[in-house]
């Protein structure tokens, strides 16, 4: 008899969909400081863009990215 070969998947939880809600990090250079509270996905855009905002206290920083600049946590 043969050996039969295992295919070993492994699955990417930072590739999954993301929803409105969901905390990211932005994998952009010098967007984020060690320390500073994660994004926060606020809307999806028609372009597939994701519009994402990082509260700090009462300063909210707003960014659209696309799904590859951002990690989910």
């Amino acid at each position: 008899m043969k050996k039969r070969k295992i295919k070993w998947k492994v699955i990417d939880k930072s590739k999954e969909g993301l929803e409105v809600g969901d905390f990211v990090i932005p994998t952009l250079t010098g967007i984020m400081e060690q320390g500073e509270p994660p994004y926060e996905v606020e809307s999806v855009n028609d372009d597939g863009t994701f519009g994402v905002v990082q509260t700090i206290r009462t300063y909210q920083h707003r960014m659209n990215l696309k799904r590859r600049q951002l990690k989910k946590l």
